[in-house]
């Protein structure tokens, strides 16, 4: 059974007890009632970081409880693009562990955010993917870019790391 964000939204406003309108208020009209109920109905399937942010804010809830790892992150029959042989896709991210860039930071993916590691900075993956140095799954190397402007490739094989 898939799991959306919208599904965790709904579970939110019951816990505490609010309509979409009552949530949208909490958040000062900035995340509106549609947009929840776009959310609900599974019309947006992912939000933007910042309406995430805006949301748990305002509920009082923190960034690393909203289960990340559990939401369904494209539409059940949605078409993907044909991937490229080489290249690993942006799609293929949400099902790396870790992606280090070229700033030297290093973010733990929870499925469509990276959490930096030592300052808990949150960012979407899209913004990570093209900064990515170094894709990692479970201590092993998935792909890589070796200048900033170059595509982030795939490992042929997947290299081990020490």
């Amino acid at each position: 059974m898939s799991y959306y964000f919208g599904d965790w939204i709904k579970e939110q406003r019951d816990f505490f007890n609010l309509t979409q309108k009552d949530l949208s208020e909490i958040t000062q009209k900035k995340i509106t009632q549609s947009i929840i109920s776009m959310w609900e109905r599974k019309e947006i399937i992912i939000p933007s970081i910042q309406n995430i942010i805006t949301v748990t804010e305002s509920l009082n809830i923190s960034l690393q409880s909203v289960p990340w790892d559990h939401f369904t992150l494209e539409e059940e029959n949605e078409t993907r693009c044909v991937e490229m042989k080489k290249r690993f896709s942006l799609y293929e991210l949400p099902s790396a562990c870790s992606v280090k860039t070229f700033e030297g930071k290093t973010y733990d993916l929870k499925g469509f955010v990276g959490i930096e590691k030592h300052t808990g900075e949150v960012k979407h993956i899209t913004d990570l993917y093209y900064r990515a140095k170094t894709v990692v799954s479970e201590s092993k190397l998935l792909a890589k870019r070796r200048k900033e402007n170059e595509e982030l490739i795939k490992e042929k094989r997947e290299k081990k790391l020490n």
